[in-house]
């Protein structure tokens, strides 16, 4: 039970970064501009960012049916 409990907190606290750095607007231009990607991760950090990224969008999901928003 304590592997899953951590494995949530992970999850919790990937989730809270990537609110907190979401941004309207990309700083990076030009045409020398580093990527947004970097394609150095490993397997079980693509994949903690699959389940991240799914979780998201079914908590934004929530919260517009919640709110009556779109």
């Amino acid at each position: 039970m304590m592997n899953i409990e951590s494995y949530y907190d992970k999850i919790e606290a990937t989730i809270a970064a990537r609110k907190t750095t979401k941004s309207g607007k990309n700083s990076k231009r030009g045409l020398l501009a580093p990527s947004g990607k970097d394609n150095t991760t490993d397997k079980q950090t693509n994949q903690m960012m699959v389940i991240v990224e799914i979780i998201e969008g079914i908590r934004e999901a929530r919260e517009e049916i919640l709110n009556g928003t779109k």
